[in-house]
């Protein structure tokens, strides 16, 4: 198993938090950030177009909001259809990848 141990907090300076602050992102070492541990497990990984993706199987051993999305966006793997934490290209490729407008 891998580990990923960064603490999370809220994002203050984020745009979406500040338009909607009930949908409040989150980030590593926000604002109150607290202990966050998720452990995780590659299960298949794909190469080819239109994207590099991967399977993964993960274990949250604390309960913060959105620590699957912002674990893994921080450690530069953002969820396919994440449109909050994912990058712009990432979000293209993932309409690619499942053939629609993916939402999370």
């Amino acid at each position: 198993w891998g580990v990923i141990d960064l603490p999370i907090g809220k994002d203050t300076d984020s745009p979406a938090s500040i338009e909607k602050p009930w949908m409040r992102r989150m980030k590593v070492d926000g604002e109150g950030a607290r202990p966050s541990l998720t452990e995780w497990r590659l299960l298949a990984s794909h190469a080819g177009p239109p994207c590099a993706r991967s399977l993964v199987l993960l274990k949250p051993r604390t309960g913060r909001s959105h620590q699957l999305r912002v674990h893994l966006h921080a450690s530069g793997h953002s969820i396919l259809g994440d449109e909050i934490y994912a990058q712009e290209e990432d979000i293209a490729s993932s309409a690619a990848v499942v053939g629609g407008e993916p939402r999370l």
